[in-house]
């Protein structure tokens, strides 16, 4: 939870840097990513277990009292769509660690206006007394 946050987080703010920070934030989208997908497969694999400690906050019962308080367990099939999407996460992180060095990202830039001479806007004023539309041109 928390974890794939943190990927996702990583995950954006890597197409804003560049260099060894792009890099650094891409390892840490591939480990948190990964973290997170042993987060789901130890709560899915234990479901009870992963529950205790919600169980216990909302019934005051302890340890195995509060595992005999659970008749039966059904795990959705969500697990399975999270860790593919995590999995994608990491696909894209380990590609980003493989790129060159010299990949661009995100960057301010700003072309340079056209110089108009100081006739081309008499004549674009010249144009408009005219009746001319000097976009048209």
């Amino acid at each position: 939870s928390s974890l794939a946050v943190l990927a996702l987080v990583a995950y954006g703010a890597r197409w804003t840097f560049q260099g060894v920070v792009r890099r650094i934030l891409a390892a840490i989208q591939v480990l948190a990513s990964g973290g997170a997908v042993v987060a789901i497969i130890s709560s899915a694999s234990a479901p009870v277990e992963s529950a205790l400690s919600e169980i216990t906050a909302a019934t005051g019962v302890s340890g195995n009292a509060a595992r005999e308080l659970v008749e039966s367990v059904s795990v959705s099939g969500s697990h399975f769509l999270a860790i593919g999407a995590l999995g994608l996460i990491i696909l894209g992180g380990i590609v980003a660690l493989g790129e060159p060095r010299t990949s661009p990202g995100a960057s301010r830039y700003e072309r340079r206006a056209r110089s108009a001479s100081l006739e081309d806007s008499v004549a674009t004023w010249d144009d408009l007394s005219e009746g001319i539309d000097p976009t048209k041109r």
